[in-house]
């Protein structure tokens, strides 16, 4: 195993690290809502703000909007819940195709426009929209399973050059 750390998330503020790779996968530790310059809790009690920080610190540690900074080349990348906060999203997944072995592929799985979870439906990325971009960044859909009540999920392998 190997720490992933970055100073652009707050430091750890017990034993414990940011990350932690165990061959090719990633464990993430929890986040609070601490602004890594300053050292000070963000929001005073607003929700939002203090999810917007987390969220925030949670990138820092894992990737950028541009790039998922993987170490090494991975059989599958499957980002659960997250889609919609990956503001350059055409890049992020252009980038992502170099850092999928031969045969790879990308799993997407997001909430559905109708489910009672997740988040506001005004954030929600439709399955259909998510094709198109996905499209866009050099992928076509390999698989998508129909199992999930709430989510859908799309399997995409990038599309021959």
């Amino acid at each position: 195993p190997s720490a992933v750390e970055t100073a652009q998330a707050p430091a750890p503020v017990g034993p414990y690290n940011q990350a932690v790779r165990v061959g090719e996968l990633l464990f993430c530790s929890g986040q609070i809502a601490l602004d890594p310059t300053s050292g000070e809790l963000v929001g005073g009690g607003d929700v939002e703000a203090e999810t917007r920080q987390v969220l925030a610190n949670l990138k820092a540690v894992l990737g950028r909007n541009e790039s998922p900074q993987l170490p090494e080349k991975v059989d599958v990348a499957m980002l659960v819940d997250v889609y919609h906060h990956i503001d350059k999203r055409e890049t992020y997944f252009r980038t992502l195709r170099d850092s999928l072995k031969p045969g790879g592929r990308v799993v997407i799985i997001d909430f559905n426009q109708t489910s009672p979870f997740g988040p506001p439906v005004r954030e929600r990325i439709s399955a259909d929209k998510v094709k198109g971009e996905m499209a866009v960044a050099g992928y076509r859909v390999k698989a998508e399973p129909a199992f999930l009540p709430n989510q859908y999920m799309i399997v995409f392998e990038a599309a021959a050059n």
